[in-house]
């Protein structure tokens, strides 16, 4: 019985430690900036602008991973909302 309760806290030892070495190496942050140069005439143009919005110098892509950056990001997003379009009626 000894022996068991050796192992199990081995084990459990080895799960904390193994647990924090994956969160303090883990990324922070993602940030991406994506350049672009071309103009309304460039064949890239419309595909950039359907069916996504429009891309323009300056814009950047938060890529959340988590629960703890999606939820806090999407409420802002709606927080932030100027209009509210309706849903379409059947």
């Amino acid at each position: 019985m000894r022996l068991f309760g050796i192992i199990a806290a081995s084990f459990a030892a080895g799960y904390v430690v193994a647990i924090m070495a994956a969160r303090s190496s883990a990324p922070k942050e993602t940030r991406y900036d994506i350049p672009h140069g071309f103009t309304v005439g460039d064949p890239t143009f419309l595909s950039s602008a359907l069916p996504a919005p429009a891309m323009t110098a300056g814009n950047t892509i938060d890529l959340p991973e988590n629960g703890n950056q999606i939820f806090p990001a999407m409420l802002a997003a709606i927080a932030s909302a100027r209009r509210t379009k309706a849903a379409p009626t059947r």
